[in-house]
């Protein structure tokens, strides 16, 4: 079995940690079948000298290999969404054939644009076509007109569109109905002991080591959507007059600033620390080294940090903002409303209070049961397997 894989981000010397759930599936799936392709945007800069190199066309496919992978990187300008796209895709495709390779199916991440893209191919090549949605913009905002030809029409051509979460899969069956056509199949997670076995993944310069007190800890870009700003006011509620617990926050983007001014003006610079960006080592560094994993956020359609942490036997506070319902419940965490102080601020006390009350060992043991890397990936190869048989 041949798979074509089109990405509408992935990680590049750039952004190191965009997309990097697409490599760590796509590399696990490789395992099980003969070969596979990898075509993703190697987004560029806003520079004038690039941008002319852009649009003249003059900017160069980045092509490599790793055992039966080849990926095919290819310059893309944030704003232009779907410009060249296509006529990159179809050039890939034109010489992966060309070297007598056929492509059994192809599996696009994320409808907006790879997954209309890759149909627009399959639709023409007579290719059966698999997108998996991540994007959480669908459950904000449901699907927004400028968006709506885009997507009918890649499923429309995909025999099967996977949700990462729940929530998402009942919005696009609200939305087309078609049920058979929908499928949820979660985002995957190696285990603790693989990722410290995994070299590529070592760093020696940790950010966080074990101290007294208690730690809380939460991964995530520094954005509006992750409600940090809900969570700062709840620890300050919660644990203004007590010294002996902690919170870090990996991660950064746009509110980075604001978030530490709120920290300074609530007077927790003592108890707070923000981390920056961290590699994958760092953030399970993080985890062993902490006891509760929190996510504030007002919107996820799964969570991949939040079985991060499940699988290093953490328990977590989460919101029920659509895709921590799917894996928190009494045996591994507590779910709280989004953008409600109150009632973060008492569990974020509970925790603190009862922390005894979970079995780390148990949480662990559900995770990997439930998100490991073989249960996934298994559900995908399944999927293929029935995919090509309709």
């Amino acid at each position: 079995m041949n798979i074509l894989y089109v990405c509408s981000w992935f990680p590049s010397e750039k952004y190191p940690s965009n997309g990097l759930y697409f490599y760590e599936q796509i590399t696990s799936i490789a395992k099980y079948v003969d070969n596979v392709f990898v075509v993703y945007p190697n987004f560029i800069s806003f520079s004038p000298i690039d941008f002319i190199k852009y649009k003249t066309n003059r900017l160069s496919l980045v092509e490599r290999r790793e055992d039966n992978i080849t990926f095919f990187g290819f310059p893309k300008i944030h704003f232009k969404r779907t410009l060249f796209f296509y006529s990159y895709l179809k050039k890939i495709y034109n010489k992966i054939r060309s070297k007598g390779f056929n492509i059994d199916i192809i599996h696009a991440h994320s409808i907006l644009f790879a997954g209309y893209e890759a149909a627009r191919l399959a639709e023409k090549k007579n290719i059966p076509l698999i997108v998996t949605e991540h994007h959480s913009r669908f459950i904000v905002n449901g699907i927004c007109k400028n968006d709506l030809p885009y997507v009918e029409y890649t499923v429309k051509i995909a025999k099967r569109i996977i949700s990462v979460g729940n929530r998402l899969n009942d919005t696009f069956i609200n939305y087309f109905g078609k049920k058979d056509k929908f499928v949820v199949i979660p985002n995957f997670i190696k285990s603790l002991d693989i990722c410290k076995q995994d070299t590529s993944m070592q760093d020696t310069n940790h950010t966080s080591s074990k101290a007294n007190g208690y730690h809380f800890c939460s991964v995530g870009s520094l954005r509006k959507i992750k409600g940090y700003d809900i969570l700062l006011k709840a620890f300050y509620k919660a644990f203004k007059d007590n010294d002996e617990v902690f919170l870090k926050i990996a991660g950064s983007g746009p509110l980075k600033k604001e978030l530490e001014q709120l920290s300074k003006d609530l007077s927790l610079t003592k108890k707070v620390e923000f981390l920056g960006n961290l590699k994958k080592d760092q953030v399970y560094k993080l985890l062993e080294n902490s006891d509760c994993f929190v996510c504030s956020s007002l919107f996820e359609t799964f969570g991949i940090s939040i079985i991060e942490a499940l699988s290093s036997g953490l328990p977590v506070i989460a919101t029920s903002c659509g895709g921590p319902e799917d894996t928190i419940d009494e045996t591994n965490g507590i779910l709280v409303p989004p953008n409600d102080v109150e009632e973060l601020s008492k569990a974020l006390l509970w925790i603190y209070q009862n922390h005894s009350t979970f079995d780390r060992e148990r949480i662990k043991k559900d995770a990997m049961v439930n998100f490991g890397e073989k249960t996934v990936v298994a559900k995908l190869v399944n999927l293929y397997i029935q995919t090509l048989e309709l």
